[in-house]
């Protein structure tokens, strides 16, 4: 009840001066005058006024009843005061009812334990509050129900940061690091809820889940030492979502030993590692992600990883957009493009499913399998690669079905070295070179109803022996060869469009065998590969000569090459729709290589030619030398000249006292195929022989010329090529899109 004196008119002077005059005022002074009169009543419950009482009357932490608005005036009234977090968590422990900690600014060094429901929340603007863990864990968290926001959590000590052992804690809106262990591990029986974080400079990963499930969204991790977030074991099951993963010093996302996962919508980037890792019978769902920018792969899929990829944007890797090794996942719809190695690797084992993925303007292979690799690619669209569209080789073992292979930068399918494929119905157009190229050993079992046409070069080129199998089911092949191909006439003239319906032939007729394969759709012109470095006719087959010294060369060479290469391209003219090539035979005469003359005493290594042949055993693998890269040495020229930019098995040297620039490597000492060694190399700073799958960068081409000494003249292996900038290929996608109607 008002006393009599609220019949006094009190409103004179301003507000501000009645509310300067009410702050020098105690709790008990402000509701004295409240019982006065309306005006001052009004007055005495501004916030200011009661956030200064509590500012003047309160220790550092507070604790009230969870249901308490958070005013000052209500803090005041039913607040209990504390100086620790420590101490309020043992006070609140002893409450029936949940209540909610406030911490004022400042450092605390304390080791907290949550293990009944609790709210502990940093006051003022984030980083004001630090909690620091030195004895124990920073946080141990064992309850449901519990929130942690706006606080700096860091450690110290050799303890994680937050240790969730159990129970459905949420932590949001906080800075967490740790200089010695992760930030947050969670455990087989927790569930958190981890939103809205940076999580940053951790000595290991920033989150370690080690069995647990929960919700991991719209966080931010950088600069963690092994990557973001790591998933282990058959029992965890997070759900990790729309997370800003970049710049860590390891993996972007870690999954394996079984685990389980469902990873969407996070922009993974700039990491220095592999965007996403899967490996250990881990099945994850990964979806509508974008994972680019990272110094290792977009994905790296190894060690039986089952997981399915759906939908994602891999781009602008340093190497690979994706790499499997001994795994078989399932990729559905993603786009994998502009990334510095190969849009899809699969190597030693890899068995994948890719369906209707976009695999488009790598700066190497659209789709390169070797070493065994296998998979099902179907409905894929293989497009505007600096290299081939599918390259095959290494024992390679691959089912391409409905795939729509257009306008790579050298041929559409390429296979060498033992590749088996089976070519089902795909459309190959528009490549730089051949639209399908069989040489070297490979092979095709089933090659049916495929569409392959407006090549540059030729249509199919496949030696004798390396005759696809059902060669004679209909495949629709034409207009190869001619006005670069790309046809800028727009009628679809179908007499220019020809039916190869082959037949067998009687087998102790090889030669005629070679002319009905080559000729059955282009009159009587047969076309051949000559010396295994250009495209020319058979007339032209009979350039080699015997050569009465007996020098033989061994050189070997082994590497994956990271870096980007030129291409070498010429022309040719004429509509060439199908070629074979010179049979393999070691009695074969060598070719003749010019004046230059080699000296056995120049040669790097002295191994005798047998040795040379002899299979190279890599664990249980067994794999021989190219034959291109056999006939090269033969013929004493670099390997480029016959490999040109595929990858073919050979031995190979490190040249240190040479080297080039890498988008992928940087400075990088150049490697050389034997060849090279001996000649442009001579007396230089060599490596040890190494021996793999690799084409020569002392051979590649560079502004139209090479400075390789061991290089043919340029007429006989220069090819045609796609118009080319500096950024990759270049493809003339509007005469693509007018005749075949596809979709950019």
């Amino acid at each position: 009840m008002m006393s009599s004196s609220s019949s006094i008119d009190w409103s004179f002077g301003s507000d501000d001066l009645w509310l300067n005059i009410l702050s020098h005022l105690d709790a008990s002074g402000l509701c004295a005058v409240a019982q006065t009169c309306t005006f001052l009543h009004d007055l005495s419950l501004d916030r200011f006024l009661w956030a200064g009482v509590l500012e003047r009357s309160r220790k550092r932490v507070v604790l009230v009843p969870r249901e308490v608005p958070y005013t000052p005036r209500d803090l005041y009234r039913h607040k209990k005061d504390y100086d620790t977090i420590t101490e309020a968590l043992q006070a609140a422990g002893a409450l029936d009812e949940r209540h909610t900690i406030y911490v004022s600014p400042g450092l605390y060094r304390e080791h907290l334990v949550l293990d009944k429901p609790i709210d502990i929340i940093g006051e003022g603007p984030l980083g004001g509050t630090i909690v620091e863990g030195v004895d124990g864990n920073t946080l141990a968290c064992k309850a449901d129900e519990t929130r942690v926001a706006n606080l700096v959590l860091t450690q110290s000590g050799f303890w994680f940061c937050i240790d969730i052992e159990r129970g459905s804690v949420r932590i949001e809106g906080c800075h967490i690091t740790n200089k010695t262990l992760s930030a947050i591990k969670v455990a087989r029986e927790a569930s958190p809820v981890i939103c809205d974080n940076i999580i940053f400079d951790t000595n290991e990963a920033g989150i370690a889940i080690f069995g647990g499930s929960g919700v991991i969204e719209r966080n931010e991790f950088r600069g963690n030492r092994y990557g973001s977030i790591e998933v282990v074991y058959s029992s965890s099951s997070p759900i990790i979502r729309q997370n800003n993963i970049h710049h860590n010093i390891g993996y972007g996302i870690h999954i394996h030993s079984e685990a389980k996962c469902l990873i969407e919508e996070n922009e993974i980037h700039h990491n220095d590692s592999d965007g996403v890792a899967c490996w250990g019978g881990c099945t994850p769902l990964i979806r509508k992600n974008r994972v680019h920018n990272n110094k290792g792969d977009g994905l790296y899929l190894y060690d039986n990883c089952l997981g399915n990829f759906v939908e994602n944007e891999v781009y602008e890797q340093r190497l690979d957009g994706v790499r499997i090794s001994g795994a078989s996942p399932s990729l559905e719809g993603n786009h994998f493009h502009h990334n510095e190695g190969d849009g899809v690797r699969l190597v030693v084992g890899a068995n994948p499913i890719l369906k209707n993925n976009k695999i488009s303007e790598n700066r190497r292979v659209g789709v390169h399998v070797y070493r065994e690799g296998r998979g099902l690619l179907e409905g894929n669209l293989i497009m505007g690669n600096k290299n081939a569209g599918v390259q095959v080789y290494g024992a390679g073992q691959s089912v391409l079905v409905e795939n729509r292979i257009l306008g790579n930068h050298c041929s559409g399918i390429y296979m060498s070295d033992g590749a088996v494929l089976e070519v089902r119905g795909n459309e190959v157009a528009y490549n730089g070179d051949a639209g399908v190229e069989i040489v070297s050993g490979g092979s095709a079992k089933i090659f049916q109803l495929n569409m392959i046409h407006h090549n540059q070069m030729v249509g199919v080129a496949f030696y004798p022996d390396s005759k696809p199998i059902l060669l004679e089911t209909a495949n629709k092949i034409y207009k190869n060869g001619d006005n670069d191909g790309i046809d800028e006439d727009d009628d679809d003239d179908e007499e220019e469009e020809e039916y190869n319906h082959h037949h067998s032939h009687h087998p102790d007729e090889a030669s005629r065998e070679m002319a009905d394969c080559a000729t059955h759709s282009v009159s009587e012109a047969s076309y051949c590969l000559s010396n295994a470095s250009s495209f020319s006719s058979l007339h032209e087959m009979c350039t080699f000569e015997e050569d009465d010294d007996d020098e033989e060369y061994d050189h070997h060479h082994d590497m994956e090459m990271s870096s980007q290469h030129s291409s070498c391209c010429g022309d040719i003219d004429g509509d060439v729709d199908m070629m074979v090539s010179s049979p393999v035979l070691s009695s074969m005469p060598k070719f003749k290589a010019g004046p230059q003359r080699f000296n056995h005493a120049d040669l790097v290594e002295r191994e005798a030619r047998e040795m040379y042949l002899q299979p190279i055993k890599k664990g249980m693998e067994t794999e021989i030398v190219s034959f291109l890269a056999e006939k090269a040495i033969q013929a004493r020229q670099c390997t480029f000249s016959f490999t040109k930019e595929y990858y073919h098995a050979q031995y190979w040297y490190e040249c240190r006292t040479c080297s080039q620039t890498r988008s992928i490597l940087g400075k990088s000492e150049l490697s050389i195929c034997e060849t090279c060694a001996r000649t442009c190399h001579k007396g230089h700073e060599l490596g040890v022989r190494k021996f793999g799958h690799f084409y020569c960068d002392c051979g590649q081409i560079t502004n139209g010329q090479s400075s390789c000494c061991s290089m043919p003249p340029a007429a006989t292996y220069i090819r045609k090529t796609l118009r080319k900038s500096d950024s990759g290929v270049k493809v003339n996608f509007n005469a693509i899109n007018r005749t075949m109607a596809v979709s950019i």
